[in-house]
């Protein structure tokens, strides 16, 4: 939760399920648990989310890992994966990936899958950088 306003309540972590179950029966995608096939241990989410920015509907492509978990590949691998499903099974013709400029971290990973800046957006008040890849490349 680094690079959110602020932590989660309970409250806000209900919802957050409740939103990806909503997904899933709307879309047929939200997000994924990302465990550790060694040890099964929950390390992250990655996935497919709908997103509303400036008055029009996009897919996002989003991962959160556990911060013990960073720098090792699983964003990448988990974020590719998503890639190929959005493009792949569903037929996306292009997603995004909403990344907060200090988050550079993230931005990394994007960059890793291929995404390039298509321009600065207003997301829940905050001044992000809106990612973008197509099926095409």
């Amino acid at each position: 939760m680094s690079f959110y306003p602020k932590p989660f309540s309970y409250d806000d972590a209900r919802a957050w399920v409740e939103r990806n179950i909503k997904s899933y029966d709307a879309n047929g995608f939200g997000l994924w648990a990302m465990d550790l096939k060694a040890t099964g241990e929950f390390i992250g989410q990655c996935g497919l989310t709908v997103q509303q920015v400036e008055g029009e509907s996009h897919v996002e492509v989003g991962w959160h890992v556990n911060r013990a978990y960073w720098r090792q590949g699983f964003a990448s691998e988990a974020g590719a994966a998503s890639l190929d499903v959005a493009f792949g099974r569903f037929g996306l013709e292009r997603v995004i990936s909403l990344i907060l400029k200090e988050n550079v971290p993230s931005a990394g990973v994007a960059r890793k899958l291929g995404m390039a800046i298509e321009r600065e957006v207003v997301y829940k008040d905050l001044l992000h950088d809106l990612w973008v890849e197509t099926a095409t490349g």
